[in-house]
């Protein structure tokens, strides 16, 4: 199964390769349905070891700074910058699809 690694949303900007980062917040519904998933997609995949796991409770504005505009998020981020999100409750078929297309760079 796969294992996040959580990490402050400050110190983002300093990872360097490719990671899956994991927006999440302990009060929302949304985030509690959608991290199963994303642990069974992980573990499908083998890219467990990638993902960063961000939770912004009070650090909402950095959040923000650096992109986020709600919970769940997920955004692939090549040495600190973002290149793509998804937000909030998309389709389980969109998320494995966009994890697919961006397994051959993480880690990277």
């Amino acid at each position: 199964m796969p294992e996040f690694r959580e990490v402050h949303i400050d110190n983002l900007s300093s990872e360097s390769g490719a990671r899956v980062v994991y927006f999440w917040s302990p009060g929302s519904g949304p985030c509690r349905t959608f991290e199963p998933q994303l642990v069974d997609f992980l573990d499908r995949l083998g890219i467990g070891d990638v993902v960063l796991k961000v939770n912004i409770m009070g650090f909402e504005d950095s959040a923000r700074e650096f992109g986020v505009l709600g919970v769940p998020a997920l955004a692939f981020v090549v040495d600190g910058e973002p290149q793509e999100w998804l937000f909030g409750r998309l389709s389980g078929e969109f998320v494995f699809e966009t994890l697919s297309r961006w397994k051959g760079l993480l880690g990277s």
